[in-house]
């Protein structure tokens, strides 16, 4: 088992294992009430759904005239249980993720205002699409003359659609827009308390964006992005159909004497692949943060591999991260320094670093320079994770 909250001179040691992720979710829940700095609803906000509509940003949207039509059921997931939040004037918005599992062709969202006139036909993101998932992103921008009482929320219904345009699944959700500057703002840390297995606000990754000096995205991260890796090796392919590696057969590779190849050298394609399942953060009010992060990855297995048939064979590998540190957070800083603490052997897994602070009641994003290049870092309060009965640390599946 892997600790899960421990700290040094404070914390009763608490033993949690990574068992699995849980895939028990409902598919479709109804959006609740929200609560944001100090809110619970839209105030005196009195906007029409086409006003609302208006404020979205939606990259490379079209504008359809009419309502949306109804949707099939199937069983589509979205990575978002109920409320998409974005911070006021942040350039970033929310990355929506959709999961089909491969077995259906998104091509675009369907995405409606309630009483609003027209929707939009929003194109996926086809640089960062998977082959079981596919993005889009949404930004708010609300005219700077507009009578806003914050929190906003706009209800919304994102229909995924296939290359025909027949929608194939439905969700309800709601935009929430927060300002960074409310007076009564939550702040980014929970209570520490000695043995404590409190899951609450803590800070779940979204995505990590890095901007050249001339602010062209180049590179970008998020949770269950795989990072794939492809290249060509090779072995044997014997005369009696086995496999053989250079390990156990160092003159597979070798040429002939007069310069022709070995005829039993085969070449194997592999593809690698590692990706964070998921990164999280506690940020306690004693000054103290706690980080863990989960990874998987294959790992190329040569000596169980078919060159015969050019089948490359991999171990799955799943590795677990604690980690722990300082901070300085105090009630409206625009600037967040963190240390972690030290240990042998060294850090490992996902990191943070300090920078400039942005946050709400539900968002944070952490920005910070690395030799000319701007990364942001963006999260969101979750309690996307569990403790179930035997004590282990499970990840709620998506909805």
């Amino acid at each position: 088992m892997k600790p899960f909250h421990q700290l040094s001179g404070y914390l009763t040691v608490c033993l949690f294992a990574i068992l699995m992720f849980t895939f028990s979710c409902e598919t479709e829940p109804e959006p609740g009430s929200n609560s944001n700095n100090g809110s619970g609803n839209n105030g005196g906000n009195t906007f029409t759904g086409d006003e609302l509509s208006k404020f979205l940003v939606l990259d490379g949207a079209g504008k359809i005239t009419g309502d949306l039509t109804e949707a099939s059921d199937m069983l589509l997931k979205m990575n978002v249980e109920d409320t998409i939040y974005i911070i006021k004037s942040s350039p970033y918005g929310a990355r929506v993720v959709v999961r089909h599992d491969g077995r259906h062709d998104i091509t675009g969202f369907y995405i409606g205002v309630d009483n609003s006139s027209f929707y939009y036909d929003v194109p996926v993101v086809d640089a960062v699409a998977q082959d079981s998932t596919d993005v889009i992103y949404i930004n708010v921008a609300v005219p700077e003359d507009a009578d806003v009482d914050y929190p906003l929320t706009i209800p919304i219904k994102v229909q995924p659609h296939g290359p025909s345009g027949e929608p194939l699944d439905e969700f309800d959700r709601e935009v929430t827009i927060e300002d960074p500057e409310a007076d009564n703002k939550c702040p980014l840390t929970i209570p520490f308390t000695t043995g404590s297995t409190n899951l609450d606000r803590g800070w779940l990754w979204l995505f990590t964006y890095g901007y050249d000096n001339t602010g062209k995205l180049f590179y970008e991260e998020a949770p269950g992005t795989k990072k794939i890796s492809n290249y060509k090796t090779g072995g044997c392919c014997n005369d009696d159909g086995t496999s053989s590696t250079v390990a156990n057969d160092p003159y597979c590779f070798e040429k002939y004497s007069n310069g022709t190849p070995n005829p039993r050298w085969r070449s194997i394609d592999v593809e690698h692949y590692f990706e964070w399942k998921y990164d999280i953060l506690w940020f306690y009010d004693n000054g103290t943060f706690i980080q863990d992060n989960l990874s998987f990855q294959t790992n190329y297995r040569p000596s169980e591999s078919d060159f015969c048939n050019n089948e490359a064979a991999y171990d799955f590998q799943k590795s677990f991260f604690h980690k722990s540190g300082k901070h300085d957070f105090t009630p409206g800083a625009e600037y967040l320094k963190v240390t972690y603490d030290v240990t042998d052997p060294p850090v490992y897994g996902k990191i943070i670093r300090g920078g400039e602070l942005l946050y709400s009641c539900h968002v944070m994003q952490l920005t910070f320079d690395v030799e000319g290049q701007r990364w942001v870092m963006g999260f969101t309060m979750s309690d996307h994770f569990d403790i179930s009965d035997d004590g282990t640390l499970v990840m709620k599946d998506w909805d």
